[in-house]
């Protein structure tokens, strides 16, 4: 049956070889098939049916059917992969019919009988192999020879030069099948030793065992590195799929946050989650501005409320009964299934196809790093708060690029021991605290890739870690900080020095460890005492310069107390009396506690047997405790003042309730004496409970909320923190700031005038100190534990800025960039000087000795309704004190008698929302025109006005706002659009002068209004929807919406963290907060133009159509001067100085005056 059956086979494949003929070549018998899929798939078929003719020992037809379908198509076959394969498969072919028939040949010798159908000559084969191998040599364009030899074949073959030329040209699919081939030609070449003569014989053996085993050396170190390469290429996928994983499933997780935000598609969906109570709640952005101020909240999609840990602080005390551990359990399940529901139904949690492409950037990014070039690889920790990130760090030619995992920790902390000192632990405490340092058991760990490019790296510090000279802090261009510490200082300043070879075109600031160097090139002592910088940017900087940071609590900057005075209604800030001494430390406040730390100081030094270094205080002004003591009630703060207490809240009457009950704990307690964080100076939100924690009940049974304000605030964050600026940058704290420097950063922080000023503190919140331990030589772990614990919990010192009294500032009345502007100065000041302009004025500039424009000083830039540009050289004479009079003269250079642009479109009525003028006046940008475009007008002299047309809205451009080198755009298409002008001073015909960034989504009608601040990275936009959006400039990012009762017209966003904003249909205007909160509201009872803000930001005037100048505080906005023409007013300008105004009239007029 089985020989039917293989008849049967066999009559088959001689009937559809000959068919498949016709598939390989046309009628005139030229090949045809081109197709590179069905010709592979073609020839495994064939491979199948000559396998089994080859075992039914159908030669002939092998060879026949070999002639036909496999050699002729070896001259016409253009594709390499394809041919290669052919040629390999003729040689099988050929060395399987060799084997079959010797092994058939041995058969019929033993029965004495030959079959000269079937048996064919041994030199029959040998002719074909070489005709074959001439051809896959000279395919692999290898040298070859007609007339070679059984032997120089062999040798050939187990050559090193032939199996490198053989697996240049193969792919590893058909790595097998090469294998068998040289094997079998292998066995081949054996069958011939019987014709090779005794000598030839030996010769060949000796060498061919030689070369077995060289062969078989080579091979298995080939094996081996393929198996390390492999190794290392599958470690590589699976590092790169989980990078591609990771990215995929935050960019996914991106764009489903800005579907279901409420401006979103998808809102009605996120606002029906948990019967319509979807809650919004928010945490502390970590962005910072130039004066290192992080005043923006962003959204906690990881909100927890923390009722866990509420309960535990409530009944962890005592022997908990089956009842409270039910609640617990309870509230835990029904969080866990609440976030739970969440996740699903917002589809946070999905499994994501890992196929799909990634964000366009993000490959850009990739195919970037691809041409990078290494030059440092190192360990390092990437330091947070509460977070540590393990990894390696790359530096390339082009970036920084961490791969690691973050760690996030549990600190176990005990309650009790937390807020005491070291002295009330008879200075044992560090030691009972060994265990309190971060542990990672129970971590959880993150996986986090990261990469920075060198171009957007702004400013390089060093930094010190744990008092050791090992971190550096870098600061990028998108306000964005990172803080990496090193295992040894030399490792750090190669990293440091790698950076600094490289150039970052970005890079402005840069400082080493030599403190007193990098603060004299800094200049800022000279700027300060100048009247250059604020006393907050001083202080602020001063920290920087001293190593203070947000990104290590143990070291975060530290500001004093200026204010004593808690308890009045009203508070004078000209009154000395309501500040406090700044010439002393905290704990001197009080008087009676001069002889208990004199009594302390003197014990320990006259014991010197005890060895402590004698101190005053055992507690430090500013440590980990201390700021998550003032920020509880913000997140991510609350959450990590639970991890300090070992998963709990504080007991409520140890926590941050009052001003005037902390102030008066820092004045009666020695153990207590913690300075301020730069937070009371600009930060309202933390505060106020703003995400409801459960803080629990106080012994009098008070509920801890919001924190209790003094009187004079009102009952207003805002309103106290404005005071506290106030105060901090008054004439009193201007006059004696000097003297606090000297205690925090100065001579006075140790040595003999420390210890005058009773202003030492426990030796190990020094550096200096810490260094003399050498921690890293101590071999006893216990020890070096706990001064471990004792310099990460309680307190490090800044570093010593100064160590000579520092200078006083000088007098205000010599410098006026940061002096008062005096009111009482106006309506002696203020006579304007009119001109006839001929056109209503829409929009002026003007330039003081401040600029240097077209080659000229003192000028007036307007633009009028006719779209005409207009520049004016003017000059005034003082014929009185306060009295000027002004004198133009119109620069035919620049003034240009054509009108710009297209005719402005109708419903274009806030014409100070469609131009801009850049700061030094060189470029000016318009928009409202009828075909939806804007122009970038670049001015020169001679009447040379370049300009470029941009056309990316769908609607009128109704409104644009610009801020260093930042444009953005408003339509009526609803969408507002963020461009990055590269460099103003560019040909504007720069096809990389002027690039989109972001689009913007959200609103549902036209937007009518728009500002932007970049050092705030803040964009807002109003709309004919009735609402207010709140998007990040620097990446797009949705932050909040404000719902209005009526249409915005004007925005103006303020330095401040504030806004102002202009509603005409309500006739009133308020002020929010950053964060949306309305801070104040007035009535207006005229339609305003324009408006600006004084240089110190504190006075805001407007202009309106019937024709009043009113002058009013920034914060409450009330008015407090008012001007009134007799003719409506359009536009307003003012110098830079605040010395000259300038106003448009609506008849065509423009005004000059001296101002203030």
């Amino acid at each position: 049956m089985y020989g039917n059956m293989n008849a049967l086979i066999i009559s088959s494949i001689i009937q559809i070889i000959p068919l498949m003929q016709l598939i390989f070549y046309d009628e005139k018998q030229n090949f045809k098939l081109t197709n590179k899929k069905i010709l592979n798939k073609l020839l495994n078929i064939l491979t199948g049916f000559f396998a089994v003719l080859l075992y039914s020992k159908e030669y002939k037809y092998v060879f026949q059917f070999q002639e036909q379908l496999l050699l002729n198509p070896l001259n016409v076959i253009k594709n390499k992969q394809i041919k290669l394969n052919l040629l390999l498969l003729n040689i099988y072919i050929l060395i399987h019919s060799y084997n079959f028939n010797n092994k058939n040949n041995n058969n019929t010798s033993s029965n004495n009988t030959e079959d000269t159908s079937n048996n064919l000559n041994n030199n029959f084969f040998l002719q074909q192999l070489i005709k074959f191998f001439k051809l896959y040599s000279n395919f692999l364009h290898f040298n070859f020879q007609s007339n070679i030899s059984i032997k120089e074949l062999v040798e050939l073959i187990n050559s090193n030069n032939w199996y490198i030329k053989k697996t240049k040209n193969i792919n590893l699919v058909y790595e097998k099948f090469y294998e068998d081939l040289q094997n079998r030609i292998l066995n081949f070449s054996t069958k011939y030793e019987n014709d090779l003569g005794v000598k030839e014989k030996f010769n060949y053996l000796e060498k061919q065992t030689k070369l077995k085993n060289e062969l078989t050396i080579f091979v298995q170190e080939k094996i081996k590195n393929k198996n390390i390469q492999i190794t290392k290429d599958l470690l590589k996928l699976k590092e790169t799929d989980l990078k591609k994983k990771n990215q995929s499933k935050r960019n996914w997780k991106n764009i489903l946050r800005s579907l279901i935000n409420e401006r979103g598609p998808w809102n009605e969906k996120a606002n029906n989650l948990e019967n319509q109570n979807y809650e919004i709640y928010w945490k502390l952005d970590p962005s910072e501005n130039s004066r290192r101020e992080r005043r923006r909240l962003k959204r906690n999609y990881k909100f927890d409320n923390h009722a866990k840990a509420s309960i535990l602080r409530d009944y962890g005390g005592v022997n908990k009964s089956e009842e409270i551990l039910k609640k617990l359990n309870k509230i835990e399940m029904e969080l866990k299934l609440k976030q739970m529901e969440v996740d699903k139904k917002l589809n946070l949690n999905q499994n994501l196809d890992l196929k799909r492409d990634l964000e366009f950037e993000k490959e850009l990014k990739l195919e970037k790093l691809k041409f990078d070039q290494l030059i440092l690889k190192t360990q390092v920790e990437i330091i947070k708060p509460f977070k540590i990130s393990k990894g390696i760090l790359k530096i390339t030619t082009n970036s920084i690029q961490f791969f690691g995992k973050f760690s996030k920790s549990n600190r176990k902390k005990n309650n009790q021991e937390r807020g005491k000192s070291i002295d009330e632990n008879n200075q044992k405490f560090a030691k009972k605290n060994k265990k309190s340092s971060r542990s990672n058991k129970n971590n959880q760990i993150i996986s986090r890739d990261r990469i920075w490019y060198l171009d957007n790296i702004k400013e390089i510090h060093f930094r010190r870690y744990h008092l050791k000279p090992s971190a550096i802090e870098i600061f990028f261009t998108d306000q964005k900080i990172i803080f990496f510490n090193f295992d040894k200082q030399e490792i750090r300043n190669k990293f440091f020095n790698t950076i600094l070879d490289l150039n970052p075109i970005n890079l402005l600031e840069h400082s080493n460890d030599n403190i007193s160097k990098n603060l004299y090139n800094s200049q800022l002592t000279k700027l300060w005492k100048n009247r250059q910088l604020s006393n907050f940017e001083y202080l602020m900087k001063l920290n920087k310069i001293a190593g203070r940071t947000y990104n290590d609590l143990c070291q975060y900057p530290v500001f004093p107390w200026v204010l004593k005075d808690y308890t009045s209604r009203k508070l004078d800030l000209n009154d000395p009396n309501v500040y406090r001494d700044l010439a002393k430390p905290v704990g001197m406040w009080n008087n009676k506690h001069q002889n208990e730390l004199d009594l302390k100081f003197q014990e320990f030094a006259g014991n010197p047997e005890m060895g402590i270094i004698p101190f005053h205080y055992g507690s430090h002004y500013s440590n980990i405790g201390t700021v998550l003591y003032y920020l509880i009630r913000l997140e991510p703060f609350t959450t990590m003042a639970i991890e300090l207490q070992g998963g709990k809240f504080d007991h409520p009457d140890r926590l941050f309730d009052s001003i005037q009950q902390t102030y008066e704990n820092c004045y009666n307690s020695l153990s207590d004496v913690k300075e301020l964080i730069p937070e009371f100076y600009y930060l309202p939100e933390f505060l106020e409970n703003i995400n409801e924690f459960d803080l629990g009940k106080k012994q009098n049974g008070i509920m801890i909320n919001n924190i209790k304000l003094p009187p004079w605030a009102n009952g207003s964050p805002e309103e106290f923190v404005r005071v506290m600026r106030m105060a901090l940058e008054s004439d009193y704290v201007s006059e004696h700031l000097n003297e606090w420097i000297d205690l925090i950063f100065g001579y006075k922080q140790k040595g003999e005038e420390a210890i005058k000023a009773k202003n030492v503190f426990y030796y190990l919140t020094y550096a200096d100190e810490v260094e003399k331990l050498d921690l890293d030589n101590i071999e006893n772990q216990k020890f070096k534990e706990s001064i471990e614990s004792q310099i990460e919990n309680f307190g490090q010192t800044p570093c010593q800025l100064f160590k000579k009294p520092h200078p006083k500032r000088s007098p205000k009345d010599l410098y006026q960039l940061y002096s008062k502007i005096d009111l009482k100065k106006f309506k002696q000041c203020f006579h304007p000087t009119i001109f006839n302009h001929n056109s209503e004025v829409i929009f002026s500039s003007i330039f003081i000795n401040d600029y240097e424009i077209f080659g000229t000083t003192s000028i007036l830039f307007t633009f009028d309704k006719s779209r005409k540009i207009t520049k004016y050289g003017y000059n005034f004479t003082q014929i009185q004190k306060n009295k000027m009079v002004f004198s133009i003269e119109n620069d035919e250079k620049i003034t240009n008698n054509k009108s710009i642009g297209l005719p402005f479109a109708e419903g274009i009525d806030y014409f100070c929302n469609c131009l801009r003028l850049n700061e030094n006046g060189s470029v000016f940008f318009t928009c409202g025109y009828w075909d939806s475009s804007f122009r970038i007008n670049h001015l020169s002299e001679y009447n040379q006005h370049h300009f470029i047309t941009i056309i990316k809205h769908k609607d009128i451009v109704t409104c644009l706002s610009f801020d260093e080198n930042v444009l953005v755009t408003g339509s009526r298409d609803t969408t507002a659009i963020i461009w990055f002008i590269n460099n103003l001073s560019k040909n504007i015909f720069d096809h990389n002068y002027i690039t989109l960034n972001k689009i913007l989504f959200g609103h549902d009608d036209e937007i009518t209004c728009i500002d932007l601040k970049h050092d705030l990275d803040t964009v807002i936009t109003g709309s004919k929807d009735q609402t207010l959006i709140i998007h990040s400039l620097q990446q797009g990012n949705y932050i909040r919406t404000i719902k209005c009762s009526s249409v915005p017209k004007m925005i103006k966003i303020l330095d401040n963290g504030s806004f102002l904003v202009y509603f005409p249909d309500k006739s009133n205007m308020k002020l929010f907060t950053l964060n949306g909160k309305p801070i104040n509201i007035i009535p207006i009872y005229e339609q305003i133009m324009d408006w600006k803000l004084t240089r110190d930001k504190k006075y805001l005037i407007t202009v309106g159509n019937k024709g009043s100048l009113i002058i009013r505080g920034s914060f409450h906005l009330n008015q407090l001067e008012r001007y009134n023409f007799k003719s409506g007013l359009t536009s307003l300008a003012l110098s830079q100085t605040n010395e000259i105004i300038v106003i448009g009239l609506k008849n065509g007029s423009i005004a000059l005056s001296k101002f203030l």
